[in-house]
């Protein structure tokens, strides 16, 4: 609980131009057995200095696995460190699984996340527990950094497998 993960490269070398990928996740947040629920994390920020380039790995970029109150902020997944070339991870950019509600992306300028060139979706959600409650919001999704739709995830740009999920 209570953790920031701001202004890493995870999954590549240091320009954030070549794989070096994690055998799993890039981030993996759970709450396995913990007396304390993993929640109020904050995974990037609203300014350049904060975001995480979360690339290349061999699972999901992001995995939220019963988690609330995390806040995915501002972060560039699957894609180079200018967000101008695909750099996917294995499966899905973000990947969320049980607990709720997670916020990824905001209203405000830089919250919004680049999430492109994944292979599995940009954005997956759900695995039959109970998911709900969760806010995407302000994401570019299959694009580049400066919103040409040329990158693309491989299958959904986003998959919601449950109930009670606001997009936009």
């Amino acid at each position: 609980a209570n953790n920031v993960i701001a202004g890493n490269f995870v999954g590549t070398d240091p320009t954030g131009a070549i794989a070096r990928p994690n055998a799993s996740d890039g981030i993996l947040v759970g709450n396995f057995g913990l007396s304390t629920p993993a929640g109020n994390n904050r995974i990037g920020g609203d300014v350049p200095a904060d975001r995480n380039l979360l690339s290349g790995n061999g699972r999901n970029g992001i995995t939220l696995d019963q988690v609330r109150n995390t806040f995915l902020y501002g972060n560039y997944i699957g894609t180079n460190a200018a967000g101008t070339a695909a750099l996917g991870n294995q499966e899905s950019g973000i990947g969320i699984y049980r607990g709720a509600p997670n916020f990824v992306g905001g209203a405000l300028p830089g919250q919004g996340n680049l999430i492109s060139g994944n292979g599995h979706h940009g954005i997956g959600i759900g695995d039959g527990a109970i998911v709900t409650g969760h806010v995407i919001r302000g994401n570019a999704i299959g694009a580049d950094a400066a919103g040409n739709p040329t990158l693309g995830n491989r299958l959904n740009g986003i998959l919601i497998n449950d109930r009670g999920i606001v997009v936009g």
